[in-house]
């Protein structure tokens, strides 16, 4: 149907102003309650401005309906090439480029479907690069290039990771497949942890069981035989719970002195 009314040139409202069907700005009206077209080279095709002390920016109100899901949305941004970014009925967005700003507080859950950088553009490979400062023309090697975390802190500077706890914590890192969660791992004790023999220690094991623990004496206790391929010094006390291999087919133990 045709329009009940076409203006051809600007319109300024200074009242209130009711309109009952759809209206077409700079094109014919479309099932859309508005419809905004044209060409607006160098200016913006929209123009918000509000002067009170207090402003608010734009209200879309869509309380008749509860969706909360990822199918309607409140805000969708698209040019000629693809969707950009979506504001869903869910509370949540998706943006198919880089995320830049100077803070943020998130309250909800953040999903991202794609490589993230953080302090730097998304990664080429990988999944999550975080960077303080670039550390110049090195990239991490493709088999452990899933979390690279990069700084650059000038001179004999130090950059690493840090997992903190309580003095009663156990902490730790594990390496997991479908096959077990736990294949490997490695754990860090805390001051007051509750067995004693465990306090200031770091343990590493493998199939679930503890193969090597450092300790706050400085002793290492190995967890099964230790095997020495090749040539090792030893200047402090070596005890091994169970045989010691040297070599290939001789071991030395609590019952024999033969190597």
């Amino acid at each position: 149907a045709a329009p009940a009314a076409t203006f051809a040139g600007a319109i300024s409202v200074t009242g209130a102003t009711t309109l009952t069907g759809n209206i077409g700005v700079g094109r014919a009206p479309t099932n859309a309650i508005i419809a905004m077209g044209g060409s607006f080279e160098n200016s913006a095709a929209i123009s918000l401005a509000q002067s009170a002390a207090s402003p608010y920016g734009m209200l879309l109100d869509f309380t008749s309906a509860a969706q909360n899901n990822r199918t309607n949305y409140f805000l969708k941004m698209e040019d000629s090439s693809a969707v950009k970014s979506t504001l869903w009925s869910d509370g949540g967005a998706t943006f198919t480029g880089l995320v830049a700003g100077t803070s943020a507080t998130l309250s909800s859950t953040l999903a991202v479907t794609g490589r993230t950088g953080i302090g730097a553009a998304a990664p080429a490979a990988g999944v999550l690069r975080v960077v303080g400062t670039d550390a110049g023309a090195v990239t991490a090697a493709v088999q452990f290039d899933t979390l690279v975390v990069e700084n650059d802190r000038g001179a004999d500077g130090q950059v690493g990771m840090s997992i903190l706890g309580d003095d009663d914590s156990a902490l730790g890192i594990a390496f997991g497949t479908p096959a077990g969660n736990t294949v490997c791992s490695i754990r860090a004790y805390g001051p007051t942890y509750s067995t004693a023999a465990k306090q200031n220690a770091l343990e590493f094991a493998a199939n679930s069981s503890v193969v090597l623990t450092l300790d706050e004496n400085q002793l290492a206790t190995f967890g099964g035989t230790l095997s020495v391929a090749g040539t090792s010094t030893f200047t402090g006390t070596l005890t091994a719970a169970g045989g010691l291999k040297v070599g290939l087919n001789d071991s030395l133990n609590s019952s024999t002195n033969r190597i």
